[in-house]
């Protein structure tokens, strides 16, 4: 998804566009509810590192963030899911988004509450017990 305004600056860029239309069968709406105004759809190359794929760009009339969409940041391989998710594996760092600042609001009228830690079923102890000693022992050993 990219707004008018990114979509006018690609055009100006000479942006190589695959395939372009005006209409779409789909509808859009906004986390809050709204419909978004959608103008139109391109196609076109995306690169991170050495992946590449073709993928679909929603334009809209609101002003907002890029979005990446499901499918093709599993092609890119920037979302990974399946059954190793938890496996710590070395990778080459993330690009980093440029310009971009985010914030995490903190509401200081809050008191912050401690929650009770919660019990591990008695079928998993065994398995949670020798995972944490097998992390320990790892930990150990960087040292």
């Amino acid at each position: 998804m990219v707004d008018l305004a990114t979509w006018q600056y690609l055009k100006s860029k000479s942006i190589q566009v695959l395939n372009q239309r005006s209409s779409t069968d789909k509808d859009f709406v906004a986390f809050g509810g709204g419909r978004l105004s959608f103008v139109g759809i391109f196609e076109a190359k995306i690169e991170i590192g050495s992946r590449e794929t073709i993928a679909d760009f929603y334009v809209f009339n609101e002003p907002g963030k890029l979005l990446l969409g499901f499918e093709t940041a599993i092609k890119l391989e920037v979302l990974k899911m399946g059954e190793n998710i938890s496996q710590i594996q070395e990778c080459e760092e993330m690009s980093k988004i440029k310009g971009v600042t985010i914030s995490l609001p903190i509401d200081r009228q809050v008191t912050p509450v401690v929650q009770p830690y919660r019990r591990i079923p008695i079928a998993l102890e065994d398995a949670v017990e020798k995972k944490s000693r097998s992390c320990c022992d790892w930990a150990l050993l960087k040292r």
